[in-house]
């Protein structure tokens, strides 16, 4: 399969890595070994979510004959709608904002503090000023990145596999 990260939609390829055979008897090929699979992911992960949901469209076999799939969900080895990947949580952005909103709010707390040792005047005003922008712009850069969504990162090569969720009629495979 090809590296898939989810911050961006994007297509999907994966190859068939097994010989697939018909149910009844076991003994045509339907789908051989090396067929492409050609797919999407939405991209747009939710909090919470670990799973890449991958849908499947397309099957090329290596004759060149091709078959539509009709978006089936791409599974893992359980059956599991989507495939489990690393999670990138964009976690150090959202740190980095809080730390400058804390840092800003504090240093106009200081100065409004240092002021009022001094007799107060423009110095206190200033510092209340910056302590209240301060906690604005924080709080307009902390809302800035809870608004990025995670991104699930697959792997080249990872497994994954597709839940074919309606009757396919297949003729044997014939190179």
């Amino acid at each position: 399969m090809t590296g898939v990260d989810t911050a961006r939609p994007g297509p999907v390829v994966a190859m068939v890595t097994q010989n697939v055979f018909d149910t009844v008897s076991g003994r045509h090929l339907l789908i051989p070994q090396g067929t492409r699979l050609i797919g999407r992911h939405e991209g747009e992960s939710a909090y919470g979510d670990r799973r890449a949901f991958l849908v499947w469209d397309r099957l090329i076999l290596p004759n060149g004959k091709s078959l539509i799939l009709d978006s089936e969900p791409g599974v893992d080895a359980q059956g599991t709608i989507g495939v489990r990947g690393l999670v990138d949580r964009r976690l150090f952005p959202l740190l980095v904002g809080t730390l400058f909103a804390g840092a800003l709010t504090t240093l106009g707390q200081m100065a409004r503090d240092d002021s009022g040792r001094n007799g107060g005047g423009w110095l206190g005003d200033a510092g209340d000023a910056a302590a209240i922008e301060g906690a604005q712009v924080g709080g307009r850069l902390v809302d800035r990145e809870l608004e990025v969504r995670p991104s699930i990162r697959l792997r080249a090569g990872a497994p994954v596999h597709v839940m074919i969720t309606r009757d396919l009629v297949l003729e044997p495979y014939t190179p």
